[in-house]
């Protein structure tokens, strides 16, 4: 077993030494004119509709680096997509990259190992939620990128207020959208569908999929909505966050061993796959992003279980704007305390019974905080060309 796992690490690190001379080579520089980075495979979803864009409607070479060697990006038929494994030298790489457009959606760039290199024109931030930029992102998670992709008002808002509090030179922040929701709004309408030409199960499916973090449902009041839950006849799936997947093993055996007698619930292994969101009738969580992607993509209620907040910028009341995440929390749903859990089998049938209106109250919402809506991916993706074609 020990030798096995030592000659797959082996393996992975001539891959990843093998893609990073690839990616450096000087023959290779006009390649990496535009150049995406994902930290995993499930941050291709993110990219996915833009770089389809692009693909349609240039010969744009797409140079895509990943830190995951089973990225599906591997599989892209088109041979204009150039994708490289590079995770261990990824600082080596990053620091040496020479494109003009450098598209990232991780935050906190130059703050810690990732430093920007003096080589690329211009970093883009293309966000991976909809969620505001002050509560659960440090002060600083956006000073270093010189443009942003904002999904909606609210980020424009809330940059622009941060720049003049902090004196921060002004970034490009474009108005985008959203174009992952996009993807979720048009798949789930070709899975609606796609349901209605078959016989149709009478049974409500509910997703528990919360965020991550030290105060999240499934370390505080897991075990008690299992037991609520299996009592009832819905379907229960929970989905886990892959964050909290890495760094909570413990906790994951433990829900595994809970759900072991229930035939009603079980855990969900797929997150590449976004099945279970389209399946949902309601979905529950915390203070996860998912519940806007859900909620915007599906037209469906939240249920909200009120976990304390995931603040990651203790000085975000500072802006004296108030969250997006706070502000829709009870219009796109409803929120329940941790204490008064026995009462969510019937704020779940509720939900139910109160689908059309939500979906009314949710479809208003949307125009006001999503950009450009069902343009976001043409929008970003004839930005990133434009640069390129600059550059």
């Amino acid at each position: 077993m020990v030798l096995t796992s030592f000659i797959k690490i082996v393996k992975l690190f001539a891959r990843e030494y093998r893609d990073l001379r690839a990616l450096l080579q000087a023959r290779n520089k006009s390649m990496r004119t535009l150049t995406f980075y994902a930290e995993g495979a499930l941050f291709y979803q993110y990219y996915e509709s833009v770089i389809e864009v692009i693909l349609q409607m240039s010969s744009l070479d797409i140079c895509y680096i990943t830190s995951d060697p089973h990225d599906p990006i591997f599989h892209h038929p088109n041979k204009h997509v150039h994708a490289f494994y590079i995770d261990r030298l990824l600082v080596a790489a990053l620091s040496r990259l020479d494109s003009t457009v450098l598209v990232m959606t991780m935050t906190d760039l130059e703050t810690y190992n990732v430093k920007r290199s003096q080589n690329v024109a211009e970093y883009v931030y293309l966000f991976h939620a909809m969620i505001s930029t002050h509560l659960v992102y440090r002060e600083v998670a956006f000073d270093y990128y010189d443009t942003i992709f904002c999904v909606g008002p609210h980020h424009v808002q809330e940059i622009r207020k941060a720049e003049t509090m902090r004196a921060l030179p002004q970034k490009n922040l474009l108005e985008i959208g959203y174009p992952r929701l996009e993807k979720i709004y048009r798949d789930h309408r070709a899975f609606i569908q796609k349901r209605s030409h078959k016989e149709r199960s009478f049974q409500k499916t509910i997703l528990i999929a919360p965020t991550w973090g030290p105060h999240v449902i499934l370390t505080t009041c897991i075990a008690e909505l299992i037991a609520l839950l299996a009592e009832t006849e819905y379907r229960v799936l929970i989905r886990p966050h892959p964050e909290f997947i890495k760094r909570n093993g413990s906790a994951i055996k433990k829900i595994i061993a809970l759900t072991q007698t229930t035939l009603n619930i079980q855990l969900e292994q797929n997150l590449l796959s976004d099945a279970s969101l389209h399946e949902a009738d309601v979905l529950i969580t915390d203070h996860s992003g998912i519940a806007f992607e859900y909620a915007f993509g599906t037209e469906r209620p939240v249920l909200f279980i009120d976990t304390p907040l995931k603040i990651r910028n203790p000085v975000y009341q500072r802006l004296s704007i108030e969250p997006m995440e706070i502000t829709l929390r009870n219009i796109v749903g409803v929120s329940v305390s941790p204490r008064d859990i026995v009462r969510l089998p019937s704020m779940l049938h509720n939900l139910l019974n109160q689908q059309e209106q939500f979906a009314e109250r949710i479809r208003n919402h949307r125009e006001k905080y999503v950009f450009h809506w069902m343009n976001a991916a043409r929008g970003a993706a004839q930005a990133l060309m434009t640069r390129c074609r600059q550059g």
